[in-house]
């Protein structure tokens, strides 16, 4: 009788050790540490996405989920598939972006297919438009809002290390389901795992950095108008001395300028030392200011950020630490506050 009492009273107790993890914040269930995977914040709902990645560097897209971030209550949800990673996980993708018109989340994979999701329906569709880029990954994407069309720079033909790296740069028009290539009269050099972002104030596709499948010696700052049709370079003014792989830059509405946190410097035999430095990078005056926020992450590179415009702060998940190819690979959560210059884990 004793015993059955026990029983009954741990029982009753459970929920009541749920509702106390809730109220100091933690996370019953949140996503696993990653690479290669894309946030993007979501207006509409105030919460980040998180798409996909890799558990560690090679070929196999192992992870297919979607999770939602919600930054009011500090909670984690998995919301969905990525149809566009295939079954026998070879298929990754890494950038997405989100086409604020058509209410949709954009990719390009490595198969060179075009897909759509939806958030709403939580349905994805291949859009196979024609013409299509060729087939590639490690390229970038970003949505310029004014033009109401999606950028794509770059990349690498996603098979192996004898690939073609791309400069090219594409167009796609949402509405009309097709690509176009674009011919500027001059372009960055060609590369991958690079930092680009739209400038909205601007009106202006933002490059830096990058990598070849040896370091790159580019270190300017590369400007995109797709009204023109025109990449321009200025010059690194107080920025990183040398170009950085797999670093993650965001535009910020409220100040009108973009920070730029983590990446490595490249070493021979694809090694590489991450940093932790956070950077904002004004377009008008062509500069560079080290912020030098009261707490930081760890270094880190291969992870991705995200700007809440509605908090004016950033949010940041995953990435690698102790060197490129440790597999050393994070899961933690991080906010940037722009008002109070500091980094806050989450």
């Amino acid at each position: 009788m004793k015993k059955l009492l026990l029983i009954l009273i741990v029982v009753s107790l459970f929920p009541l050790q749920i509702m106390a993890q809730k109220v100091m914040g933690e996370n019953p269930i949140e996503p696993k540490a990653r690479i290669y995977h894309t946030i993007v914040y979501y207006e509409k709902t105030d919460c980040f996405l998180l798409f996909a990645g890799f558990t560690k560097h090679g070929w196999i897209a192992d992870l297919h989920d979607i999770w939602k971030y919600d930054p009011g209550t500090n909670q984690w949800t998995e919301v969905g598939i990525c149809e566009p990673i295939s079954k026998d996980s070879t298929n990754g993708f890494t950038s997405i972006v989100y086409d604020k018109k058509a209410d949709h989340f954009i990719t390009f994979d490595r198969y060179g297919r075009t897909w759509a999701y939806n958030y709403e329906t939580n349905k994805w569709r291949d859009m196979n438009p024609n013409p299509s880029p060729p087939a590639r990954c490690g390229h970038g994407l970003v949505y310029d809002q004014e033009s109401d069309r999606i950028i794509m720079f770059g990349g690498f033909g996603c098979q192996g290390p004898n690939d073609p790296i791309y400069n090219d740069t594409w167009s796609y028009n949402y509405n009309l389901n097709s690509w176009n290539k674009m011919n500027p009269g001059i372009s960055p050099s060609e590369r991958m795992y690079f930092a680009i972002t739209y400038d909205q104030s601007n009106d202006k596709t933002i490059l830096w950095g990058g990598r070849k499948w040896e370091p790159i010696s580019d270190n300017k700052i590369w400007i995109y108008d797709f009204n023109s049709d025109s990449w321009q370079s200025r010059e690194n003014i107080g920025g990183p001395e040398k170009p950085l792989a797999y670093p993650s830059m965001v535009y910020r509405n409220k100040t009108k300028d973009i920070l730029l946190f983590g990446g490595a410097v490249l070493e021979p035999g694809f090694k590489g030392t991450p940093i932790n430095a956070t950077l904002s990078y004004n377009l008008k005056q062509n500069k560079w200011t080290i912020l030098f926020p009261e707490t930081s992450p760890l270094p880190v590179a291969n992870h991705s950020m995200s700007y809440d415009i509605k908090r004016n702060t950033i949010f940041m998940f995953g990435g690698e630490i102790q060197g490129l190819y440790s597999n050393k690979v994070s899961g933690d959560s991080w906010i940037y506050d722009s008002k109070l210059n500091t980094w806050i884990k989450k």
